[in-house]
């Protein structure tokens, strides 16, 4: 009579139990360092993903994929806030240049490319965001004192704006970024309904004194 052999199927599933056992004990009882166990099983943790991404290069031609290095344009922008970003009506300016750093990135990311259009993207923003930073705190004497700065933008754009700016609705874009959030389309909404029924007369200004930069000086 032959002697009856273990069941290897179930010798394997009493084996795995028993490693789940003594894994789930590890975790639980805090001696065990968890980076250095996951790295140990081949998994990466997204401690370490992340510092992965920030040590891209730069990249040397806009042909490379983005995927693959930092785009130029954005190497030395502040970073993007995110969730954080959306806190606050003010949003986060890290620089301090009067625009919100995610719509400071939104802008070098689709005008990068071009200098006038990323100077004159950044004009329009800065009123934009005048906007919703004062919104309906101020009363509409002083909204009017501040209408110059809008209808500069405004003529700065009509003046500097290339055909590929309008095709794409840079302008309407950028402000769609600025007001991005419902607290924040009420308050440029409120600041503008300030500013209308009243006339206001014409720039004399030269389109670099509108603007603030000479667009003749610009490279592209």
């Amino acid at each position: 009579m032959h002697e009856r052999k273990p069941n290897r199927r179930w010798a394997l599933i009493a084996i795995g139990f028993l490693a789940a056992g003594v894994m789930f004990w590890l975790l639980a009882s805090d001696r065990v360092d968890i980076a250095v166990l996951t790295n140990s099983l081949g998994f990466k943790s997204a401690a370490n993903n992340k510092s992965a991404g920030a040590t891209k290069p730069i990249c040397v031609s806009e042909a490379v994929p983005v995927g693959d290095c930092i785009p130029q344009r954005m190497a030395n922008l502040p970073p993007d806030p995110g969730p954080a970003g959306m806190k606050t009506i003010e949003g986060i300016d890290a620089d301090k240049d009067g625009v919100r750093d995610d719509v400071q990135r939104y802008i070098a990311a689709n005008w990068g490319h071009s200098a006038l259009a990323t100077n004159t993207l950044t004009v329009i923003a800065k009123s934009k965001q005048l906007q919703v930073n004062y919104g309906d705190s101020l009363g509409r004497e002083d909204s009017i004192k501040l209408a110059p700065i809008m209808l500069k933008a405004g003529d700065c754009y009509a003046r500097t704006a290339t055909p590929e700016m309008r095709q794409r609705q840079a302008m309407q874009n950028v402000q769609v970024e600025v007001t991005n959030t419902p607290e924040r389309y009420k308050r440029a909404h409120a600041f503008n309904y300030m500013l209308a029924h009243n006339v206001y007369p014409l720039s004399q200004d030269t389109t670099a004194e509108m603007c603030g930069f000479d667009p003749a000086k610009m490279p592209n």
